[in-house]
């Protein structure tokens, strides 16, 4: 037998890619990309981040990290909260180095943490699938 099923989905919308870069060096965290919240609406944010060693007096030639961090956020009345954030994924040759979320007003910030004597570049790629 078959089955019906419907969907219906009201003020949808899969918003444009966005995408930051940062470098920084040693064991600070820095924002490596800034993505804004619409108002009065539920995001889930899916954020790619791919940092390089470029150089520093710590760790080896060629070291790297990839993380996929997902969350679901939500902005109501202008007030940003992260809600369940999980890592995806996670692959990295020195174990000091990190990705997360915070807010920042209405804003979420990707934000990225390196090792003490390490110059890294950092590239991030996010999707927000947003419903208001």
């Amino acid at each position: 037998m078959g089955s019906n099923i419907e969907s219906s989905v009201v003020n949808f919308s899969s918003l444009p890619g966005s995408t930051g870069t940062a470098s920084g060096g040693g064991a600070g965290t820095i924002t490596a990309q800034t993505v804004p919240i619409p108002l009065n609406s539920v995001v889930l944010m899916r954020t790619n981040i791919v940092g390089y060693r470029t150089g520093g007096t710590a760790g080896a030639v060629g070291d790297s990290a990839a993380y996929t961090r997902s969350a679901r956020i939500k902005n109501i009345a202008g007030v940003v909260t992260i809600n369940d954030l999980f890592s995806d994924f996670a692959s990295y040759d020195q174990a000091a180095w990190d990705a997360t979320f915070a807010v920042s007003g209405s804003n979420v910030l990707v934000q990225v943490t390196g090792a003490a004597n390490n110059n890294i570049n950092w590239a991030t790629l996010t999707i927000l699938t947003a419903v208001q």
